[in-house]
């Protein structure tokens, strides 16, 4: 009993230390790493690839979004690719970008190498697109007007792939909690960021040199994997090109929440399976955020007292920190909903945990991955 009560509190101390690492980065590092660039006065062309699959839900709001972008119209091409939808996502679309000059939409149905799905779409509009930087969202995302402007400038140097944050928009608690769901994990991936230590891109907010994604032989020649933003960015990195990754409003794109329980599992059971593939420093946090929950547990049977005071110090740390990545994302709305995020956060794990192990294919927008 005393072993087991052990080594719970020494995984939640370790908890804390990486906890502490994280806010000290948020704090003292993001202005040196995230500082508001001037916005681009030069006007380069630009690419915006969207691929889509039974989007009837959301692309009329991501195109809207898309056509009110305050870059010069003469200098950006809106590249969308269906992936065989069997709902009305082309009908609206045509729809939609009838007599828009920016737009171009495109029906992909040969495969391209060792791309499938999302990927095997954004091989194609690469090879179509004419310019130098590849802006890449998804269609449940709405962006900011002046998302080019603000991207732009943060390639400096040898930098090849820039990555900024998304925020969960929603009334209900479930939308809620997945936003600051959200808002944590971007937060701690910017704090690393920070440190110098990578992990992914943010596959619905992300710009890449096409020169760059070309010296890898595109999506075609990459080894698939069902997280196909982690995969570009991680051969990127391994290439020595570099990488930034940024948490500010003027970059901040704005998601829908996935609907029910089942769709938000799917959802993070395709993410934990992408994560496999991480860096060692990053499957180790993994591991001491994930045992949080029943570490504590084990604390809080053998030692109820001390139990407490450590999920205040949780409470009071997260707190501090989500408190922080609202005021950066300008977006504090959903932190009346913290105690019942603290909630959330204490008890999904084990949903992870089982729907991970149940060792199923990954199923996403009615395709089954092995």
């Amino acid at each position: 009993m005393l072993t087991v009560f052990g080594y719970s509190v020494f995984l939640i101390l370790l908890y804390f230390v990486a906890l502490l690492f994280i806010l000290f980065n948020t704090f003292f590092n993001y202005r040196r790493k995230n500082k508001r660039q001037a916005l681009a006065v030069d006007f380069p062309m630009v690419s915006v690839l969207v691929a889509v699959r039974d989007e009837e839900d959301n692309i009329t709001r991501c195109l809207q979004a898309l056509s009110e972008l305050s870059y010069p119209k003469d200098k950006i091409e809106i590249l969308v690719g269906n992936d065989a939808s069997t709902d009305n996502t082309v009908k609206l679309v045509d729809g939609f970008i009838k007599n828009k000059k920016q737009f171009s939409f495109y029906d992909i149905k040969i495969k391209l190498g060792k791309a499938k799905g999302k990927a095997n779409v954004l091989a194609h509009l690469a090879q179509i697109a004419t310019s130098e930087f590849l802006f890449i969202t998804d269609a449940d995302i709405a962006v900011p007007k002046d998302w080019i402007q603000n991207m732009l400038p943060h390639f400096e140097n040898n930098i090849a792939i820039v990555s900024g944050s998304t925020y969960v928009e929603g009334t209900n608690l479930f939308s809620k909690l997945q936003s600051l769901d959200w808002m944590f994990f971007g937060g701690i991936l910017n704090s690393f960021a920070n440190a110098g230590i990578s992990c992914t891109g943010v596959g619905n907010n992300m710009c890449v040199r096409k020169s760059a994604y070309t010296s890898l032989g595109g999506y075609e020649n990459i080894d698939f994997s069902i997280t196909e933003d982690f995969k570009l960015f991680d051969e990127l990195r391994k290439a020595g090109h570099g990488w930034k990754n940024i948490l500010n409003a003027p970059t901040l794109n704005v998601s829908k929440p996935v609907e029910t329980f089942s769709q938000l599992m799917k959802q993070r059971r395709r993410w934990i399976t992408g994560a496999m593939e991480l860096p060692w420093i990053w499957k180790i946090v993994f591991i001491v955020f994930g045992f949080f929950t029943p570490s504590l547990i084990a604390v809080l049977i053998f030692a109820p007292k001390i139990g407490l005071f450590l999920w205040f110090i949780k409470l009071f740390l997260e707190g501090i920190f989500l408190a922080m990545v609202a005021g950066r994302m300008q977006r504090i709305e959903n932190l009346g909903s913290y105690l019942w995020f603290q909630l959330y956060s204490f008890i999904i794990p084990v949903f992870y945990m089982y729907y991970f192990l149940k060792r199923e294919p990954n199923e996403w927008k009615g395709r089954v991955y092995a």
